[in-house]
């Protein structure tokens, strides 16, 4: 196993490459259903963290502020946050 590379809490899947990991991560398995107010809060809080990560990954501030827009729009949609 190397370092850094964290399996799906739901289905073990791993992923080499980290953009590929994060689709995973977002599509895979579907919305959860009535997700639980630990769970939405854990998820609210792993945004800023994406946004930090967008950036090193070399987006630009405002390019990271839209994607983590987007993204929280789409797991309001779901349910999840």
């Amino acid at each position: 196993m190397q370092k850094g590379i964290k399996p799906c809490a739901l289905c073990g899947a791993r992923h080499e490459d980290p953009a590929r990991a994060l689709g995973h991560l977002l599509i895979a398995h579907g919305p959860l259903d009535a997700a639980s107010p630990r769970k939405r809060k854990r998820v609210r809080a792993k945004l800023p963290e994406l946004h930090r990560r967008l950036e090193e990954a070399g987006f630009s501030e405002a390019q990271a502020h839209i994607i983590i827009r987007l993204v929280g729009e789409e797991f309001r949609k779901v349910g999840i946050i």
